[in-house]
């Protein structure tokens, strides 16, 4: 009988969801009862042992149908107990066989096996697809960290340490990450040509998924070392600014002001912004007490406060009667103007405005028809001013830069709706600094 069909009769160890290929050193692990007993079979009679891969990797008995025909007959080098009671085989591999029949008797299983040596076709053809192979081992190799610098040694094509393709395949696969589908369709076949066409093609597969692998690990690192050097920049400005006296808790604080007045979203938007300005100045700098005192006034100023206006006509009637004897006509405009604004509901009405010489009632008349409509009262006296600036408010390139004189009378009044007396009108003038009647 010839080698190819000699029979030979092993114990079997049925592997979960592995598979051992020939002229390869590996390890595997078993628990089970059944291969436990086929392990000491063979040890103790110093026999070798037929390793196939389980069809279903999660059935834990066993049977003869569940295993593979083709596995590998490997020699036992070591055998090592686990702490979990398990023991950790070494076995090398010695050749390619297929199972004539598999059967159990005494607590473990046996089979019949036959060896399967490769088949070599075209050498030339051969020879080709062994170098292309090799060619995309090595790009593989630059590609995939999980490649061992040993193991990549070894595989490397320019030491020519494995010359026989079938070898080289077996040597590849036992250390590459590929499914064991895969793996097992590669035991199989038994044509050097085919083995090394369907190897190649999980060599592609493994380097289009290691290059795309290495892309998305560079693009996770570049993000992780960008946020890593935000956040270091933002300690060590958080630290230099409370070396330099200046409190983190205020930023804070002003962040959650803004977002509290409930502004503008224009507004709120460019208040943010400045304080993001601010906290990349040095606190000593001019444009930073500039910027400061912009934000402070955008916190002070009245955004949504308001005043609830008294509803009835007659209750204003009594207040102005109260603060003032006689001017009939002056509190019938008053209550007229006061009951077209009512009926309306609108502000687009006609400013009041009160002529006379000084001393006649004019700002306690205003006065009264704050009290009158229960709103605040802010009075703005406009005598002498000759600079426009002073009415809409100075640009803030100059350090000690304030609003103009309206926006200050709204800070003071502390409501969007107060009763607002622009005093001594007819005293504003005109000069070479602009027109302030022209801003207002």
């Amino acid at each position: 009988m010839t080698k190819q069909t000699q029979i030979k009769n092993y114990p079997v160890v049925a592997l979960r969801g592995k598979v051992i290929f020939p002229d390869a050193m590996t390890s595997f692990d078993v628990g089970r009862l059944i291969s436990l007993t086929a392990v000491s079979h063979a040890s103790e009679k110093e026999l070798d042992l037929f390793v196939s891969m389980q069809k279903d990797a999660d059935k834990e008995d066993v049977a003869p149908a569940d295993v593979y025909a083709v596995g590998s007959v490997v020699k036992i080098r070591q055998i090592a107990k686990l702490p979990s009671g398990n023991l950790r085989i070494t076995v090398k591999g010695l050749y390619r066989a297929r199972a004539e029949e598999i059967y159990e008797e005494d607590g473990c299983l046996f089979a019949n096996v036959a060896e399967l040596p490769a088949v070599h076709g075209d050498p030339v053809l051969e020879e080709a697809y062994f170098r292309t192979a090799q060619d995309v081992m090595h790009d593989l190799q630059a590609n995939d960290p999980r490649i061992s610098k040993e193991i990549a040694s070894v595989l490397d094509k320019s030491m020519d340490k494995i010359e026989d393709p079938d070898v080289y395949v077996n040597t590849a696969l036992t250390h590459l990450h590929i499914k064991e589908e895969i793996k097992q369709t590669v035991l199989e076949t038994v044509h050097v040509v085919e083995r090394l066409k369907i190897f190649e093609r999980c060599l592609n597969d493994e380097l289009e998924i290691a290059k795309l692998e290495k892309k998305i690990s560079a693009t996770v690192r570049r993000n992780i070392d960008k946020n890593q050097k935000e956040y270091f920049l933002r300690e060590q400005l958080k630290a230099i600014h409370t070396e330099l006296g200046d409190d983190e808790q205020e930023r804070e604080t002003l962040t959650e002001q803004i977002k509290n007045k409930h502004m503008p979203a224009e507004a709120e938007e460019k208040a943010l912004k400045e304080l993001a300005r601010m906290d990349k100045m040095p606190p000593s700098s001019p444009e930073s007490t500039v910027i400061r005192t912009y934000l402070d006034w955008l916190i002070e100023l009245p955004w949504t406060e308001q005043t609830t206006d008294t509803k009835e006509l007659a209750d204003a009637q009594k207040v102005l009667d109260e603060d003032h004897y006689g001017l009939e006509k002056v509190k019938t405009r008053i209550t007229e103007y006061l009951a077209v604004l009512q009926l309306t509901g609108s502000m687009n009405a006609p400013i009041l405005c009160f002529v006379g010489p000084p001393g006649v009632g004019k700002t306690s008349i205003a006065k009264s028809v704050a009290r009158a409509r229960g709103r605040k009262f802010v009075r703005m006296s406009l005598g002498g001013v000759k600079d426009e600036a002073e009415i809409r408010g100075h640009r803030r390139t100059y350090v000690g830069a304030i609003p103009g004189r309206i926006i200050y009378a709204m800070k003071q009044a502390g409501s969007i709706n107060p009763v607002f007396l622009l005093d001594e009108i007819d005293k504003v003038s005109a000069d070479m600094r602009g027109d302030p009647a022209s801003a207002l």
